[in-house]
């Protein structure tokens, strides 16, 4: 099963203690479901896409970035 998962999400830790249960093979894929990465629907949403616009376009806005 191929997985793609943003590692910052809680969702995805969640997904990866479910999926760690299953009698089968994973290849996780990580991505950045911000920077428009991955399999997402997000084009399917404009308002979300027109609000994270403007939050990136906060003086002084600074980016998710990997810990």
């Amino acid at each position: 099963m191929k997985i793609d998962g943003d590692y910052r999400s809680g969702n995805c830790d969640t997904l990866k203690f479910v999926t760690a249960r299953l009698p089968i093979a994973q290849q996780w894929v990580p991505v950045d479901r911000l920077a428009g990465e991955g399999d997402s629907e997000r084009g399917r949403y404009p308002a979300v896409q027109a609000w994270l616009g403007r939050v990136r376009a906060t003086p002084g806005y600074t980016g998710m970035v990997p810990s």
